[in-house]
C-alpha cells in the first residue's frame, strides 16, 4: 500500500503513542487499581495521542532521514532509546512525572527502534545484533 519510506514514518509516528498509552495505563493499575480506572483507558490512549502525535512524527522523520543511514544497528537503537527517553521525558515534564515518562519513552524506543530497525534490514529479528561489520 505505502513505499517502505513511508510506512516506517507511519508507523513510527503512530506506535510510540499507542504504546505509551498502553504502557502509562499498566502502571496506573499496577499502582492505583480501582474498577473505574478501566473506564478511563480507551480516554489516557486517545490523550497520549493527542499529546505524543507531533513529537512521534519528529522522532520518526530524523529517524528516517538522519540516523537510519548508519550502519551499526546497536547505535540505531540507542539512539532511538535516547531520542524516545528524551521525548518523554520533555512531556513528563509538562504533565506528569518526569522519570516515569523517561522510562515508557526509553522502553517505547527499544520496541520501535528495535522493529523499524529490522523492518529497514529485512534481517530476521534473531539475527539482528549479530557483529555488525
Amino acid at each position: 500500500m505505502f513505499s517502505g519510506r513511508m510506512e516506517r514514518i507511519l508507523l513510527g509516528t503512530a506506535i510510540p503513542p499507542i504504546l505509551g498509552g498502553l504502557l502509562y495505563c499498566v502502571l496506573m493499575l499496577l499502582t492505583s487499581f480501582k474498577v473505574g480506572s478501566i473506564v478511563l483507558i480507551p480516554f489516557i490512549i486517545l490523550g497520549f495521542i493527542v499529546l505524543a502525535g507531533i513529537p512521534s512524527l519528529l522522532y520518526s522523520l530524523l529517524m528516517e532521514f538522519a540516523i537510519q543511514k548508519i550502519n551499526n544497528d546497536k547505535l540505531v537503537i540507542c539512539i532511538s532509546i535516547v531520542l524516545s527517553g528524551f521525548i518523554g521525558r520533555v512531556l513528563g515534564e509538562i504533565y506528569w512525572d518526569p522519570s516515569i515518562m523517561s522510562l515508557i519513552g526509553g522502553l517505547i524506543g527499544l520496541m520501535v527502534g528495535y522493529y523499524l530497525r529490522w523492518h529497514i534490514r529485512g534481517k530476521p529479528a534473531n539475527k539482528l545484533f549479530k557483529r555488525d561489520k
